[in-house]
């Protein structure tokens, strides 16, 4: 699905629970894993001395964390690497087509959706690749990758995406459209034709994965909401990114942004640029 898995580590536990997660997607494939620690320099003064003590500092932790993933993954395929400037910044230079970018979340529980200094959703925002944000992990079990169709820029693309990962996982694929209940009759057409959209999604899906065990969820709510409830006892929700034209860099679309920063679990936000199967 992907060559490369980047993952921005800090030593934070948002970080750490990123890092979990990718080794556990990358364990036992040709994928590689390369760990990012970036030493921000947002709050760093423009003293020299600091910045190259803050970079010694970093570099000492990230070689710990990574000797203890290679005596835990000896045959996993480990890179570290160091870099200073802004985050996604940084992270936006290892983004592409066949990278997965992995961070911690900081969950605000807020549906704000204008700019946001949260690293997740900035790259969501940005990203030419897909970036997956990680929640500090609870203890219920989970099952069940979710997929949001509705309002996605390329729904067919975002849904093969969710259908492979699902596949890989052995786990159930949930297509989830929803739309406001409109019982004056208003936006029916719009309704019909999005409705439309999920079933032809649904049958391209079965036909790519034949034995996958694929629901359809249409939810008379607002797209957030539906996909918030979804998440309580999934394993992953997948979404498409939507990016308003020249200031894509100051939105994520509101039910992404929502998601990436509340959901109780991993969240990945596909670029309209990911490939549709791979």
């Amino acid at each position: 699905m992907y060559e490369k898995t980047v993952v921005g580590w800090d030593g934070s536990a948002p970080a750490q629970a990123a890092v979990d997660w990718a080794v556990l997607r990358v364990e036992g494939r040709s994928n590689s894993l390369l760990i990012v620690r970036i030493v921000d320099d947002t709050f760093l003064d423009s003293d020299e001395v600091d910045t190259r003590w803050a970079v010694a500092v970093s570099t000492f932790a990230l070689a710990e964390v990574a000797a203890r993933l290679r005596t835990g993954h000896p045959e996993m395929g480990l890179n570290t690497a160091i870099a200073v400037g802004e985050p996604a910044e940084i992270l936006n230079r290892y983004a592409d087509s066949d990278s997965l970018i992995v961070v911690g979340s900081e969950r605000g529980h807020t549906d704000e959706y204008w700019y946001s200094s949260r690293l997740g959703a900035r790259l969501a925002a940005t990203a030419s690749g897909a970036v997956a944000v990680i929640p500090v992990a609870d203890l219920r079990s989970r099952s069940g990758v979710i997929v949001g169709i509705g309002g996605a820029n390329e729904p067919l693309a975002v849904g093969l995406f969710a259908a492979e990962i699902a596949h890989r996982r052995g786990e159930e694929l949930h297509l989830v459209y929803a739309c406001p209940d409109h019982r004056d009759g208003s936006d029916t057409a719009s309704s019909a034709s999005d409705e439309a959209v999920l079933d032809r999604v649904l049958i391209r899906i079965s036909q790519a994965f034949p034995t996958l065990a694929v629901h359809r969820h249409i939810e008379h709510t607002t797209p957030a909401a539906a996909l918030l409830l979804a998440a309580r006892d999934a394993s992953l929700i997948v979404l498409g990114a939507r990016r308003p034209g020249v200031v894509r860099r100051l939105f994520l679309g509101s039910v992404s942004h929502t998601l990436v920063n509340n959901a109780p679990c991993p969240t990945i936000v596909v670029a309209k640029r990911m490939k549709a199967l791979m």
